[in-house]
């Protein structure tokens, strides 16, 4: 439940063998305007690379990690914070980022939920013509992620690449699934947190690195999300629709308004 004191924030990160991104992201919590933050990074064993150095350097709490609901399970697990945000080690947020988020959740007395995302191109040296393709590749990519996006958040469900969840309905529904080993953690986390809890989708475009993309290539990546999101919507026997994002109760709040509303926070 929402309270009027400000809520300190865990950020959990799993990570394996990411010494290349997880850099950017400690940088960017580390510049956050939200004052009470603590950062957890989960560890896998079997990381081989200087993942652990570079989060020791940025003097952050580390754990054990593992696969994706035993490294994130392991972070709640130690953290102490009032709400908890589970962000994928690629990802970039902007220096508002968790200030906005919780200033939303906190005005909707909202239990869990996901901010959204983009892809950004990782490799920069192109020339101009492969630039223009790649700048194409990625509106198609986003074009299509943001379709998705709005459906999983129309369902009420949460990605597991930016999630977040109040730490005592975590507790409740008690965390994560570990049964499930590798994908669809997140999707499993939201069913039962939907059962206690409120739901809010933050349309924030956190940025996160084009890595799934540049190893499944681009029409396989789209066809998994368009099937992915077909199916999900006939399992539900859901209309694929658009999800308006609210606040203080309004329906009637829009991108456009929450674009002006950022802008006044800012």
């Amino acid at each position: 439940m929402a309270s009027n004191k400000q809520p300190k924030v865990s950020i959990i990160i799993p990570a394996l063998n990411e010494e290349q991104y997880l850099p950017q992201l400690l940088e960017g919590i580390k510049k956050q305007t939200y004052p009470k933050i603590e950062t957890i990074v989960a560890i896998s064993p079997k990381t081989t690379d200087g993942t652990k150095k570079i989060a020791q350097d940025y003097h952050v709490k580390i754990t054990k990690g593992g696969l994706y609901s035993e490294a994130k399970n392991n972070g709640a697990k130690i953290a102490t914070g009032d709400i908890l945000f589970f962000f994928d080690a690629d990802v970039k947020i902007p220096t508002h980022t968790i200030a906005l988020a919780i200033d939303l959740i906190e005005k909707e007395d909202a239990g869990y939920g996901f901010i959204g995302y983009k892809f950004t191109i990782d490799k920069k040296e192109y020339d101009e013509v492969m630039k223009l393709i790649s700048d194409i590749k990625y509106l198609l990519v986003n074009s299509t992620t943001s379709v998705v996006l709005s459906f999983l958040a129309s369902a009420r469900a949460v990605v597991g690449a930016s999630t977040f969840i109040r730490k005592d309905l975590f507790e409740k529904i008690g965390g994560f699934n570990e049964e499930i080993k590798y994908m669809a953690e997140d999707v499993d986390l939201g069913k039962r947190a939907a059962k206690y809890g409120k739901y809010l989708y933050i349309p924030i475009k956190i940025n996160t690195s084009s890595r799934r993309i540049e190893s499944m290539g681009l029409l396989k990546y789209v066809y998994t999300m368009i099937l992915g999101l077909l199916m999900d919507s006939i399992n539900r026997k859901a209309k694929i629709q658009f999800y308006k994002p609210r606040v203080n109760g309004d329906s009637s709040y829009n991108n456009k308004d929450f674009l002006s509303y950022i802008e006044k926070k800012n």
